[in-house]
């Protein structure tokens, strides 16, 4: 009895840590409308939102750098930070009109 209640510990403790190594984040647009919502794991995934209604399924982000390298897949969140902007961006390039 005392050596299955220590592999039942077991067991509930790697749950846990595979439950927990899953980090997710949420980005709203400044209207709220929009929201993309990212999930770092195994690999990174992402899914966007808008008023709620799926527009894209979760969807994997990777990059094959070289042979040996395969970004995106074991990623690590090191540190994150929680910020609010709300601005309007300016464009750069002047619209042109098309006359006949």
């Amino acid at each position: 009895m005392k050596n299955l209640s220590k592999l039942l510990v077991i067991v509930l403790m790697m749950c846990y840590v595979t439950i927990s190594a899953q980090k997710e984040f949420s980005l709203l647009s400044p209207d709220k409308k929009i929201e993309v919502k990212v999930s770092v794991g195994e690999k990174i995934e992402f899914s966007v939102l808008k008023n709620g209604k799926l527009l894209i399924t979760s969807s994997t982000i990777t990059m094959n750098v070289n042979a040996n390298v395969m970004l995106g897949v074991n990623a690590k969140v090191k540190n994150t930070k929680t910020n609010s902007v709300n601005q309007i961006l300016q464009r750069e390039v002047s619209v042109r009109t098309i006359t006949n």
